[in-house]
């Protein structure tokens, strides 16, 4: 509803929309792994691979993961304006989200996140554990969150 609005009030404006998914870090410019933000999904995976989140509520079986990484998403609105500039000034709508074919399962990409972590740093870190059964989550994230901190709370006398 929204573009058919934008669409309408461009009146002769060379106007297009790209849209993409959620957006993650870079796939390989400027460089594999890039991110400047500390939002949404980037900063929801710091939390999950650094120990932040002891238990996630995911699928983890048939759960996907369809994330669009950064560079993709600027290299679409490049292409996007280089068309509206150069072929075409009618107004366009571009999806930039992988298909079905192209998603990471759930469960892999905790896997690889993982990995990954483990192989940047000696530290040692705790492996999330991810379910579908919000009452597990809910007794995981009061054991090993809640609990912690108020000790903690009680000890630094807050």
């Amino acid at each position: 509803m929204a573009e058919r609005l934008v669409e309408l009030a461009r009146n002769d404006l060379p106007v297009s929309i790209v849209r993409p998914g959620p957006i993650f870090a870079s796939m390989d410019e400027p460089l594999p792994g890039w991110n400047e933000t500390n939002s949404s999904i980037s900063k929801f995976c710091k939390h999950v691979f650094s120990g932040g989140y002891h238990t996630i509520l995911a699928n983890t079986n048939g759960g996907k993961y369809d994330a669009t990484p950064a560079d993709y998403t600027v290299n679409t609105c490049l292409a996007a304006a280089w068309r509206l500039g150069n072929a075409s000034q009618e107004f366009h709508v571009y999806n930039c989200v992988p298909d079905s074919s192209n998603s990471l399962l759930l469960k892999n990409f905790i896997k690889l996140g993982c990995e990954t972590l483990r192989e940047s740093q000696n530290l040692p870190m705790y492996y999330p554990l991810a379910s579908k059964n919000e009452t597990l989550c809910n007794i995981n994230n009061y054991l090993f969150r809640k609990i912690p901190g108020q000790i903690r709370d009680l000890l630094e006398g807050r």
